[in-house]
């Protein structure tokens, strides 16, 4: 089973040309750049941090309709690994933190490559993933996770264009390097902190040593 599949990189990069393309070909209007701000501040809030992180990551998973809405969606504007790859890397750099077996330390695989997720993951154990294995719905979701992407890329772009430009590609787009300045800055120095330095745009989440510091309930 291949965990985290870098070829995911380049669907991140497509939405990067999309969004591109989108401000040559519409212009750069502020009001239009604050409001995609406001909204993929709101999709990292509510579905990535809450629903994916905290629910699919820290907790026991088991299907329910909550677990799939949160899956599909984020299979559409999420852009990068499925919610059983990101689980497990969550769930290892959590057991392992800042530690040569931390997949995405800073201090030992580099600031850049944290960020746009060149992760060091090492052989699969698959005692992080019990849970997802037992999930006939995220194995076909997991081994079937670019082409879907890719799919639902198509229908909404063939739906109409704009869903794609204005919507689905920013989310895209925002999540990656959201996370990435999550990832980065959490773990300067070697050691995890807090990080006050993003409230304006991440209110849950600046407490990123109080986060290290609970319990996983897998």
């Amino acid at each position: 089973m291949n965990i985290f599949k870098h070829y995911n990189l380049a669907i991140i990069g497509l939405h990067h040309l999309v969004l591109l393309y989108g401000i040559i070909i519409y212009g750069f209007n502020i009001y239009v750049a604050l409001g995609i701000l406001l909204y993929t501040m709101l999709y990292n809030i509510l579905i990535n941090s809450d629903l994916v992180h905290l629910r699919m990551a820290h907790k026991p998973y088991k299907d329910g309709p909550i677990e799939i809405f949160a899956t599909i969606f984020t299979c559409i504007a999420g852009g990068s690994g499925s919610p059983l790859s990101f689980a497990y890397v969550h769930r290892m750099h959590h057991r392992h933190v800042d530690t040569e077996l931390d997949p995405h330390s800073p201090k030992y695989i580099g600031n850049w490559r944290v960020w746009f997720l060149l992760w060091k993951v090492g052989p699969l154990n698959p005692s992080y993933i019990k849970d997802y294995i037992k999930s006939d719905f995220q194995m076909f979701m997991h081994r079937h996770w670019t082409k879907l992407q890719l799919l639902s890329l198509a229908l909404f772009w063939y739906i109409n264009p704009l869903i794609v430009i204005f919507i689905i590609s920013p989310t895209v787009v925002a999540t990656l390097h959201f996370s990435g300045l999550i990832n980065v800055r959490g773990h300067l120095y070697g050691e995890v902190r807090n990080i006050p330095e993003i409230m304006p745009t991440q209110p849950l989440t600046w407490r990123h040593k109080e986060h290290h510091q609970h319990k996983f309930k897998v």
